[in-house]
């Protein structure tokens, strides 16, 4: 039998039932959350007239295609600006200020201050943040000493610039909670990047350009809204709207590569030789980028293989499987090993021809990188890893202690026959990190130090003194890792290379009452 469908029936009483009488009750009324718009100025945004104008529709569209298409971005995205207070970046904040009201963007300005102008600078952090109130939008600002973290840092000023104003940019997007950062690049600081990249000698990674959106941090992209538009579009923009900014003055010095590029290079090829060079070599980038996307994730298989050590500072390739590959690929692996593990810019294909050299220069050549980065052609493995640039250091303890060392923290404390025995049968012969000694033949005061010429060390095992160099050939330390040996000494003997070998004239024997274990680890 068909089913009858019931009729809505009021909201009835029970008590008013009842009564015999029938009290219809007001609906519960449902609250649907609406979609906010951020509070922009409207006087800072798009007239009747703007939007009828041919440029100004066409240039939006072309903006939110990109962005939407090409980007994958979507709508109510929490984004971080990053507004230097030049035309690009200023264009920018004003074309998210109208897409907010359209796509509810939920926007903020960010502006750092590397301290490289002097008062130029402050009056461009000023610039911005008074910009951002006339559009009623939240303005953020950070600092920085470039010049003094370049030189702690051993990096050149650009990249020390860039390494804090991204830590920045980080820092700002997790405490807005954004999950986004924008930078203003264009398609003409595309084109100057891989010509750049190209004159200095640069491997795919390099000529692949300015990625249009890549990962900052955990579940926080940077990406470049404007890579699809022209320098000479932004200034139409800008006159159009009547907007100001600020010029950075260095960006006319023609010392600099960027500028001789931008203001010599580009025109000449522009007038001589192509009107569309910059098109041109943005659609090269592009290929390039594909082929790079695609040899990235073979060369990432591979290092899984080839990579045999990796810490927090260091990592190691075999050269042995290193070898197995052509030249192309070699250098290749290279150039992404080390702009992953480092978060670094790719080097050029000089450096990277210096460090596969190592591989048939005798064991222990070094290859220096950059500042701060060093290469160790080592046995059977190439070490890369940070340079080390601790001082040397003698430290007075007592036999009991914890004590921070550099990257290593020494624990010295008591301990019986019962701790002896178990670590005696669950490793070794030796267990490096962990030596347990005869504290009645320990002086109450002992030292932590570094190497120093003419050690002499007696190891467990051998018979009587030999060099502390030679004793760490015969145990294949690396050149790389020799200074930053810790020694645990006497005033006049080695007591422990920490981490390596123990002496045998404080070995645990059977007339032993007095326990003493001493472990070092790795503060990670």
């Amino acid at each position: 039998m068909p089913v009858k469908a019931k009729k809505n029936t009021p909201n009835v009483s029970a008590k008013a039932k009842s009564k015999g009488k029938t009290k219809i009750l007001p609906k519960k009324e449902i609250s649907i959350p609406r979609l906010k718009h951020q509070n922009i100025n409207p006087k800072k945004l798009l007239t009747l007239s703007d939007k009828k104008n041919d440029f100004m529709k066409s240039f939006y569209k072309k903006i939110e295609n990109y962005i939407f298409n090409e980007l994958y971005l979507e709508g109510k995205e929490n984004i971080v600006l990053a507004v230097s207070g030049g035309v690009d970046s200023i264009v920018m904040l004003d074309v998210f200020a109208n897409l907010s009201k359209k796509y509810y963007f939920k926007i903020h300005v960010a502006h750092f201050n590397h301290n490289l102008r002097g008062l130029s600078s402050t009056e461009d952090a000023e610039f911005v943040r008074k910009t951002a109130k006339t559009y009623n939008i939240p303005f953020e600002f950070g600092e920085g000493n470039v010049k003094q973290y370049a030189k702690k840092n051993m990096l050149s000023v650009e990249n020390a610039g860039r390494n804090l104003r991204y830590k920045f940019f980080e820092r700002t997007a997790k405490t807005l909670n954004a999950n986004f950062v924008a930078t203003a690049h264009t398609s003409d600081d595309l084109a100057e990047t891989f010509l750049i990249n190209l004159i200095r000698g640069s491997g795919l990674t390099g000529l692949s350009g300015i990625p249009a959106k890549r990962l900052l941090c955990k579940k926080i992209f940077m990406f470049r809204p404007f890579l699809s538009v022209t320098k000479s579009e932004i200034l139409e923009y800008a006159k159009l709207r009547k907007l100001t900014w600020h010029e950075d003055g260095t960006n006319s010095i023609l010392l600099y590569t960027r500028n001789k590029v931008r203001h010599e290079l580009i025109p000449k090829l522009k007038e001589e030789y192509s009107p569309a060079i910059v098109e041109i070599l943005n659609r090269t980038a592009n290929l390039i980028n594909g082929a790079d996307k695609y040899i990235h994730e073979k060369i990432k298989k591979l290092l899984k293989n080839i990579v045999s050590e990796k810490t927090s500072d260091r990592f190691s390739l075999k050269i042995s499987l290193l070898q197995t590959l052509d030249d192309f690929f070699q250098g290749e692996l290279i150039q992404q090993a080390i702009t992953s593990k480092y978060r670094i810019h790719p080097f050029s294909i000089l450096t990277i021809d210096r460090i596969l050299n190592l591989m048939k220069c005798p064991v222990g050549s070094v290859c220096e990188v950059n500042k701060s980065l060093i290469v160790l052609r080592d046995r059977d493995e190439l070490i890369f890893t940070k340079r080390n640039s601790s001082a040397s250091f003698n430290i007075q303890i007592e036999s009991e202690g914890e004590y921070k060392v550099g990257n290593n923290i020494i624990i010295l404390k008591k301990a019986n026959k019962k701790d002896f025995s178990i670590q005696n049968s669950e490793s070794r012969i030796y267990n490096s990190k962990v030596e347990f000694f005869d504290g009645d033949l320990l002086p109450k005061v002992l030292y932590l130090r570094t190497r120093e010429s003419g050690d002499t060390f007696h190891a467990l095992g051998m018979k009587g003194k030999m060099k502390l160099s030679d004793f760490l050939i015969n145990m294949k330390i690396p050149l790389i890792d020799k200074d930053n040996i810790v020694l645990l000494a006497t005033r006049s003997e080695i007591v422990w290379v920490c981490g390596v070998r123990m002496s045998d004239k404080f070995k645990i024997t059977e007339k032993t009452s007095n326990f003493i274990k001493a472990e070092i680890k790795s503060e990670m």
